[in-house]
């Protein structure tokens, strides 16, 4: 194999990319979402100024706590520092 090749996993497509739910939508970042529910309750604000302060859409936000869509890694820092807490925290890696 050579660099330029990539390396053909099982069916092709990695299981874990490839795991669907019952109604066929990606697997849901659970833990994630409820830690960005938690964090913006707590320090009680809303949806809407929650998106405000990091520059995005109330949809995203109810997206991102409902576990439909996962954050791109800008974003994750940005709440991380938003909320005075570590990536690992928000992804369910460590607790506080």
């Amino acid at each position: 194999m050579t660099i330029f090749e990539k390396p053909v996993l099982k069916g092709g497509i990695s299981e874990s990319i490839n795991r669907r739910t019952k109604k066929g939508e990606p697997m849901k970042s659970i833990k994630f979402a409820e830690r960005l529910k938690g964090l913006r309750q707590e320090s009680c604000a809303t949806q809407s100024q929650l998106a405000d302060a990091l520059r995005t859409t109330q949809r995203r936000i109810s997206y991102l706590e409902s576990g439909k869509v996962e954050p791109d890694l800008q974003l994750l820092w940005e709440i991380a520092d938003f909320f005075d807490v570590s990536v690992d925290f928000l992804i369910g890696k460590t607790e506080m």
